[in-house]
């Protein structure tokens, strides 16, 4: 049997090549396109096959298209909390609770961890900014609610982003975002209703931070790893306790529009 071998529409090849130019840099955030009438000569189309690839590329996240008489369509590269939005939205989509979300990320940021240890250049950026952290932390400890949230917050950003791994990096934090969410909204019933963690547990928060950092700092893998498993596993424990938040609320993504 012959095998017929399907030819790409025009509209998917221009949108292709356009698509290409923004992931590479040619075409850069808030960068206006050319002119539709600009396209058509370019790629030698009609209107139809350029307002189509502009709408493929609009549906990806790539282009902001404007109408009107000042319209025109502005470069928008993908960016990672994008990537968290979409990930909330299927999740929510296939019913996922909040302790999935968990589950996954006391999986994988553990590794983070261990990679941001077995990093050779850790003590470049890495460590001192962590290590900054957690010292602003500190003084957060009995008197500031939302300020130690926020750098608690910081301070497993900076493990995830650190890890030297860029899809690693992409694929937990899309995760985390969803937890930082749910932490933010957490914190602002937590903090009136006398429920947020005393001064004594703040102080083991940044103690079990302080050690993370130390271990990373000597480059103990096996030990960052350890004590990110243990630190998740006890930080989720405590956040999930209240039903209304806990583990069977369903992620809902709103908050990270």
């Amino acid at each position: 049997m012959e095998r017929v071998i399907r030819r790409p529409r025009l509209a998917d090849t221009v949108a292709g090549e356009l698509r290409n130019e923004i992931l590479n840099g040619t075409l850069q955030l808030g960068d206006r396109l050319a002119p539709q009438d600009v396209l058509i000569k370019r790629f030698d189309v009609g209107l139809p096959t350029i307002r189509e690839a502009l709408g493929i590329l609009e549906n990806e996240g790539l282009l902001v298209v404007r109408r009107g008489s000042v319209g025109g369509a502005i470069v928008q590269p993908p960016e990672a909390d994008r990537v968290a939005y979409m990930t909330g939205l299927v999740l929510q989509a296939n019913r996922a609770k909040l302790n999935e979300v968990t589950d996954a990320l006391a999986s994988f940021e553990p590794v983070c961890a261990g990679l941001c240890a077995g990093r050779s250049d850790r003590r470049d950026e890495l460590v001192p900014n962590l290590a900054a952290v957690v010292a602003e932390q500190r003084e957060y400890i009995g008197s500031n609610e939302s300020g130690m949230t926020e750098t608690s917050l910081r301070f497993h950003e900076l493990i995830i982003d650190g890890c030297g791994n860029a899809a690693v990096a992409l694929t937990v934090r899309s995760l985390f975002a969803l937890w930082r969410a749910h932490m933010r909204a957490w914190a602002t019933t937590a903090e009136p209703a006398g429920e947020y963690p005393d001064a004594g547990l703040q102080r083991d928060i940044v103690r079990a931070h302080e050690r993370m950092c130390t271990a990373i700092d000597a480059g103990d893998v096996a030990e960052a790893t350890r004590l990110a498993t243990k630190h998740a596993a006890r930080s989720h424990a405590h956040h999930l306790g209240e039903p209304s938040v806990g583990a069977n609320a369903m992620v809902v993504c709103d908050v990270l529009r």
